[in-house]
């Protein structure tokens, strides 16, 4: 569904070269919630940033369902972004708005009619139990909650596959666990495709069903979590692979089902 092809970025800083993202070839499959994993500086977010092409590549290219996106004319382009949303880990929310005309801000810019944008702003609030809010604005929301308005905004359009950089990194333990709830019920219950970049080992085992490893710009390896015949070749490989036991799918499996 996804493929990136040798993808690589270099960023010209003053008199300094720096290859954030080194020849990254990978492939994500429909249904998938594909976690990127690395530490500071790996080229983690570099990297979702050019799956969007909010950053464009320096080399290679982005495949979504076989089309070239970094081949597009803009306005090709625009109209094929609109099936990829993305949230961040600061939300970036309007503040000025409420609840509501964030919400519906994307469906605006795509010139839906009012009463569809107005009966889209519901079911995407209550997918993630936030209908209440619904003239609410963010500075009265908890961390967890605007992480659930941006998620129920990145859902205004119906995209096929949803990007998450550090999604739950601003938030507590409790509104992180909220967060990665609802991200399984989208993946589950509405059939998106999800990539998730974080530093959290926690979270790959929790709802990702496959894993890239980065490091130092580049993706060293990547790998099924239900493939146990897999021996890893990284350290963060090796600790993930350590969690795949009988008590983690029952975590899993009944996490999915609530969700």
């Amino acid at each position: 569904m996804f493929e990136l092809d040798k993808v690589g970025k270099i960023y010209e800083m003053r008199n300094e070269r720096v290859e954030a993202v080194i020849d990254v070839s990978l492939k994500v499959s429909e249904g998938d919630i594909f976690g990127i994993i690395g530490f500071s500086g790996a080229g983690k977010s570099s990297l979702i940033r050019l799956m969007n092409l909010l950053d464009r590549p320096t080399s290679g290219s982005v495949r979504l369902k076989g089309r070239d996106l970094t081949d597009m004319p803009s306005a090709e382009l625009r109209a094929t972004r609109q099936s990829i949303a993305m949230i961040f880990q600061h939300f970036n929310l309007i503040n000025n708005k409420t609840v509501s005309a964030n919400v519906s801000f994307p469906l605006e810019i795509a010139r839906f009619p009012h009463a569809e944008r107005e009966a889209r702003v519901r079911e995407c609030l209550s997918i993630v139990g936030l209908l209440d809010k619904l003239h609410a604005y963010p500075a009265t929301l908890s961390g967890g909650q605007k992480q659930r308005v941006a998620i129920a905004r990145a859902m205004a359009n119906r995209p096929s596959v949803l990007l998450c950089d550090e999604p739950t990194s601003a938030l507590d333990p409790h509104s992180s666990q909220e967060i990665l709830d609802f991200l399984l019920k989208v993946n589950r219950e509405l059939g998106v495709t999800i990539v998730i970049v974080t530093h959290q080992m926690s979270i790959v085992n929790e709802i990702c069903n496959k894993v890239g490893v980065m490091e130092a710009g580049r993706l060293v390896e990547t790998f099924s979590l239900a493939n146990r015949a897999y021996q890893p070749v990284t350290d963060i490989g090796r600790l993930l692979t350590r969690h795949r036991d009988s008590s983690f799918n029952t975590q899993v499996e009944s996490r999915r089902a609530y969700a």
